[in-house]
């Protein structure tokens, strides 16, 4: 849910295609993950929170680059 929020405000902002790459690293970062433990059960619950944390920080840190670029450019109001 965090990371569909701050992908939603990449399209806000009207960079939509950015608003896939951090989707993107979660599919890359979740077969990584599921090599570590050995039990399947926890496989899947390493591999998911590993997934939706590294997603939601590279949708968080491209969001705050865009949000920080459209202030500087002053398409932003300044109570935002």
């Amino acid at each position: 849910m965090l990371m569909l929020s701050l992908s939603l405000g990449l399209v806000a902002l009207n960079h939509t295609r950015l608003a896939i790459v951090g989707f993107l690293v979660a599919v890359v970062v979740f077969p990584i993950a599921l090599q570590f433990p050995n039990e399947s059960f926890l496989q899947v619950e390493v591999g998911l929170l590993a997934a939706t944390s590294a997603g939601a920080i590279a949708q968080g840190v491209l969001l705050r680059i865009e949000f920080a670029r459209h202030r500087a450019a002053g398409r932003m109001s300044s109570l935002a």
